[in-house]
This record gives structure tokens, C-alpha cells and sequence, in this order.
């Protein structure tokens, strides 16, 4: 009986040191959204989840879209871009990796974080897109996970995710 007590002491001791420890610097981490940026009709403040590891922030483009952005994590570095107020104007799927595309350029953030997942729209635009049941499109993204999420009317989500 003492084995199995020591043996659970031991587990949940470990347990609780593994959950604290996180690979990705988090605490430094900020939104990815240029906060003095032109480019945004409105920017609402960034919010920081200690619990999920993540930080959210808004802005409403010039163009009427809005974006938000979603990004940290712990054992994976992940962000995502989601644009709503998204006006397709065909219901060709190429258009909408185009549109994509053009979204993701026309945004103001950190300087690197956009260029993967553009390039990886551009590489999916080479060839041609099979719409699928689910509406999400693996990209090809390197050494990381990236997709488009075409599921909801009206907007996308362009993901990226690395595992640390």
C-alpha cells in the first residue's frame, strides 16, 4: 500500500512540474497586429490568457473585413489569422486561396509571421484545388502544420502551427 501511495505521490509531483514547464516563452510573446498600423480602421487591445497560453486581438480593416488575431501555446507554437465580413465573389475555391492570399498581404504585423503562410497560399495556387467535404485545406508549410478553413460562411482561417 505504501508503494502505490509513494508511487502516486511521485506521478502527480511529476505531473504538475511537466504542466508548468512550457517551451515556448509565452510571457514575451505579444499580438502579432502592427497596433499603429494604417492599415486598420479600428484595433481593440490584446488579451493574454495565462491558462490557454494565448493572446487575442481584433482590428477591422479599411477594407470592411475584420481579423482576428489568435496565437502562443506551450509545446507548440501555433497562430491564426480569421477574417469575417469576407465578401467571396465566386464560389471557386482557387478564388478563395487568391482572396486568401491577398488578405494575408494587405494585413500590417510583425515583420516573417505572414510570409510562410502566403507562400504556402502561392505553392497551393500552382496547382489545382479539389474543393473538399470539410471546407479546411492542408498547405504546404516546411517543418510546420498550416491550413485554410473555409468552413464558415463569410470568413477563413489561415493557421499556422510548429511543434517546439
Amino acid at each position: 500500500m505504501k508503494k502505490i501511495i509513494l508511487l502516486f505521490l511521485l506521478f502527480s509531483i511529476w505531473s504538475t512540474l511537466a504542466a508548468e514547464e512550457c517551451s515556448f516563452n509565452f510571457k514575451e510573446f505579444h499580438s502579432l497586429l502592427d497596433q499603429k498600423s494604417k492599415k486598420y480602421k479600428s484595433i481593440k487591445p490584446e488579451t493574454k490568457d495565462d491558462i490557454s497560453k494565448t493572446i487575442t486581438q481584433e482590428a477591422r480593416l479599411k477594407t470592411g473585413e475584420k481579423v482576428l488575431f489568435i496565437g502562443g501555446g506551450c509545446a507548440h507554437f501555433n497562430y491564426s489569422f480569421i477574417f469575417s465580413n469576407v465578401k467571396f465573389k465566386t464560389k471557386k475555391v482557387q478564388d478563395h486561396f487568391k482572396l486568401a492570399n491577398d488578405l494575408l498581404k494587405n494585413l500590417d504585423v510583425a515583420p516573417g509571421y505572414t510570409n510562410v503562410l502566403v507562400e504556402a497560399l502561392a505553392l497551393s495556387l500552382k496547382n489545382p484545388i479539389k474543393k473538399n467535404q470539410h471546407h479546411i485545406y492542408d498547405l504546404a508549410c516546411k517543418d510546420a502544420i498550416c491550413n485554410l478553413d473555409l468552413s464558415r460562411k463569410n470568413s477563413m482561417k489561415i493557421s499556422y502551427s510548429f511543434a517546439l
